[in-house]
């Protein structure tokens, strides 16, 4: 019915019968093609309730390569793997490392977009799965031999870390270079402690005669070493010797608050000398501290006064 009143009216517009209200951007070919176009009996095609994804029964390079790029597992263990590989360890010693530094373990969702993957390592070396853990249906075992080797070809491709991991990495040594910096000044400041208990022995016992200690004994010791390690070697020593009656509560209530508690790691700095003698020394070199005090604290009073009288 339709096509026969379109037949007629595109007759009539032939004929010049009729004219077009509007323009139309169609031809009246195409017009009466896409009317029998809708006029056709549209079929059906049935479709599964269920749709099965065929699994890929392997492992690609690509897969164990994002895979060893993750590092050991361990925090930073990509940056030490890719720092020791860059010190030019020989193949034998590369691979001896990646054992230890993996050591035994292993995770879930090991391989990028396989939500069912593993990997475990221990002393073989790194086995990945897909599937099911008991039944995988794509399984691969790298040697530690094998793995050493591939992460060598990475790192020398500049494709073990990603781009991120590089920005990662460059914060990683920035953090570790101030680290090492810190580490060597405790290490100077130590040894100077260390040699200030030493220079303290070595002072008591060239001046003290027996009976007395010099009343300058003190002051010779503090401006070598200065106030503040004489101090703590002092309190230090105090501390590891909180039972003896010889030291007086007073220098024992002053040391507590510089170091309330006797570690064991400082014991390399307790003062091996005569209680009693230690006690006098003590007492010196609070009077020479004090006195120090004193007179830095008149100095900026002085400066003070002269600021405001300008």
């Amino acid at each position: 019915m339709a096509a026969s009143h379109m037949d007629k009216a595109l007759a009539q517009l032939e004929s010049g019968g009729k004219k077009m209200r509007f323009r139309s951007i169609m031809s009246k070919e195409e017009l009466r093609a896409e009317l029998d176009n809708l006029l056709l009996q549209k079929k059906t095609f049935p479709v599964s309730d269920h749709v099965e994804v065929k699994k890929e029964d392997f492992i690609t390079q690509d897969e164990i390569d994002h895979r060893l790029g993750g590092g050991s597992g361990f925090h930073h263990g990509s940056f030490r793997i890719y720092d020791y590989f860059m010190e030019g360890h020989d193949s034998k010693e590369a691979a001896d490392f990646l054992k230890h530094e993996y050591g035994t373990g292993g995770c879930s969702h090991a391989l990028a977009g396989a939500d069912h993957s593993w990997e475990d390592h221990d002393f073989k070396g790194i086995s990945l799965k897909k599937g099911n853990l008991s039944k995988p249906y794509a399984d691969v075992l790298l040697p530690w031999k094998a793995v050493e080797k591939r992460i060598r070809k990475l790192i020398q491709e500049d494709k073990y870390l990603s781009p991120k991991g590089k920005e990662a990495y460059a914060q990683y040594k920035e953090e570790q270079a101030q680290k090492e910096l810190e580490k060597a000044q405790a290490k100077i400041e130590r040894d100077t402690k260390t040699a200030c208990k030493d220079a303290i022995e070595r002072t008591i016992a060239e001046k003290f005669d027996g009976r007395r200690l010099p009343k300058d004994t003190a002051e010779e010791v503090i401006k070598e070493y200065g106030i503040d390690r004489v101090s703590y070697v002092l309190a230090n020593t105090v501390a590891h010797k909180q039972q003896d009656a010889r030291l007086s509560d007073e220098n024992k209530e002053w040391a507590k608050e510089i170091e309330p508690y006797a570690m064991w790691e400082n014991r390399d700095m307790i003062v091996d000398t005569h209680p009693a003698v230690l006690n006098g020394f003590i007492n010196q070199a609070r009077r020479y501290i004090e006195h120090e005090k004193e007179l830095a604290a008149q100095a900026q009073n002085d400066i003070s006064d002269t600021s405001e009288g300008n």
